[in-house]
């Protein structure tokens, strides 16, 4: 069955004339006759009898009709969305914290565009406490970041994933196996971060400082992928999301070392500002964020509070 045999289908039951059908539809009178033989055998059943020079419509065929009208009518109003969609100009300011799902994004910005290639995207990184001070002012039209709390009553947000922080080093590290399971710790190897104002690096630091373990200095980086490079050259750790090092934890090349902080996850989630006015190529994006970055199976319950780091970091109970 194709759309072509239906359309025509439908073109013969309220004209009454295969003739009548060719000429709307620009083909031969044979070629409405395949068409119509070709939907027979698709449904098994018999469409129209032909009585001398005329073709009736079998009571099959009355009945089929209804059905037929309603999906072509879907099919238009779904030809109708897209043309909209495709219409949509203007341009979008996005806000995303260092390393959210760099690796989804070309194929969700991939998606926007195909639908709405008349929109321009332009995007700005940034720390959590910026971007949410950026939506608040109306400087963003939506952001990607990091749960914090604390947001203003201007912030709508929606939670997207809950998403494991992890420390990594290389895999032929001399870094040991439980350097950073007790405190009063010395490392060997300097701290590689891509923005220290971050919150992980932030709640990474604190941690750190509570349970008195020194390393070798700190390094910042512009980038996810400059501190991978580092870590792949075996110089320095990095505490982040580990979904940003998967390929080469799974290759071999990183590894996760256990810490004191156990299993600590962080929240994603989509904030825009409630009280701006929202275009619908904003709303569009809203959704294919939603659609790309969301995890269906996601428990939500109390998700801001189990989210926050500030209260997943242990207390060192003995220094000494």
């Amino acid at each position: 069955m194709n759309l072509q045999a239906l359309k025509i289908f439908y073109t013969v039951m309220t004209t009454g004339s295969y003739s009548a059908a060719a000429q709307k539809h620009n083909c031969s009178q044979p070629t409405v006759t395949f068409q119509i033989h070709q939907l027979e055998e698709y449904l098994g059943i018999q469409l129209f009898e032909k009585i001398g020079r005329h073709n009736y419509p079998t009571d099959q065929a009355r009945t089929l009709l209804p059905k037929v009208i309603g999906l072509l009518d879907n099919l238009a109003q779904i030809d109708k969305f897209k043309e909209v969609r495709r219409d949509l100009k203007g341009e979008i300011y996005i806000g995303i914290c260092d390393g959210v799902f760099s690796y989804r994004l070309p194929h969700l910005f991939k998606r926007f565009n195909f639908l709405a290639p008349n929109v321009n995207i332009i995007t700005h990184c940034d720390t959590a406490a910026s971007l949410i001070s950026q939506i608040n002012k109306g400087e963003l039209d939506l952001a990607l970041t990091f749960n914090r709390g604390n947001y203003p009553a201007s912030a709508s947000t929606y939670p997207l994933k809950v998403m494991k922080l992890s420390l990594i080093v290389n895999s032929q590290t001399k870094i040991g196996k439980n350097a950073f399971m007790f405190p009063n710790q010395r490392i060997d190897h300097p701290f590689i971060v891509s923005n220290l104002n971050s919150g992980p690096a932030k709640f990474f630091l604190k941690f750190l400082k509570e349970f008195c373990i020194e390393t070798k200095g700190m390094i910042q980086l512009n980038n996810v992928e400059s501190v991978k490079h580092f870590i792949l050259s075996d110089f320095g750790f990095t505490y982040t999301l580990e979904h940003n090092f998967d390929s080469e934890i799974k290759s071999g090349a990183l590894k996760v070392l256990p810490t004191a902080l156990g299993q600590a996850s962080i929240g994603l989630i989509l904030m825009k500002n409630r009280n701006k006015v929202e275009s619908p190529s904003v709303s569009l994006l809203s959704q294919l964020i939603i659609e790309e970055l969301s995890s269906p199976k996601e428990e939500f319950k109390d998700f801001y509070t189990k989210t926050l780091l500030k209260y997943q970091l242990p207390l060192c109970k003995n220094r000494s």
